[in-house]
């Protein structure tokens, strides 16, 4: 898996060839924006090197897969946000609150501090 951003991501399938995907339940800023670099290098420390398997939820708008990401068995999107980097958060127009990441979000450092993308 190679991280586009910190919310972005190229997958290796197993029947082969890459698939883009967006992280279900998470909103981090691009590359560019302020606190983007640092959303992408704390994406790849969680899945540098190690197994994921990616489950699509839905095709967002911009036509890429949105897809739950686990990591070790725990899923990657609630470990970003409760971890509390800045300008990772969890996206709630498409979290219910039900959801761990909507929950997650709720308690994170960062987001008490209002580091939110707008």
């Amino acid at each position: 898996m190679d991280v586009t951003d910190g919310d972005t991501f190229d997958v290796r399938r197993s029947i082969g060839g890459t698939v883009t995907i967006r992280l279900h339940g998470v909103d981090a800023p691009e590359s560019a924006q302020s606190y983007g670099t640092a959303a992408t290098q704390a994406a790849r420390r969680y899945v540098d090197g190690k197994s994921v398997r990616v489950a699509v939820e839905e095709i967002g708008r911009y036509g890429r897969a949105v897809a739950r990401t686990e990591v070790q068995g725990a899923d990657l999107g609630p470990m970003l946000i409760a971890a509390g980097w800045r300008g990772i958060t969890a996206s709630m127009p498409r979290t219910p609150p039900n959801m761990p990441a909507y929950n997650a979000r709720r308690e994170t450092p960062a987001a008490a501090c209002g580091h939110r993308r707008t």
